[in-house]
């Protein structure tokens, strides 16, 4: 499931789960909203905080549009 499902099905807030894993607000959104990808420990962290409920190959972020495209 991806991190808001987990969110919703538990009731928790996003403040409430980063204070589980140790992020501040900021992280939080960013990670939630696609603006930038956890790390590896970010993930391992939200992997034993959620019993591994959180499909972690949910994580990449997109790509924005001609990022990587010659110019």
């Amino acid at each position: 499931m991806k991190l808001r499902e987990y969110l919703d099905k538990h009731s928790l807030t996003a403040r409430q789960f980063g204070t589980k894993v140790g992020w501040n607000d900021s992280k939080i959104s960013r990670i939630l909203n696609g603006v930038t990808s956890p790390s590896l420990d970010d993930m391992e962290a939200v992997a034993e905080v959620t019993d591994s409920e959180v499909d972690l190959n949910d994580w990449h972020r997109a790509r924005p549009v001609g990022e990587g495209e010659a110019a």
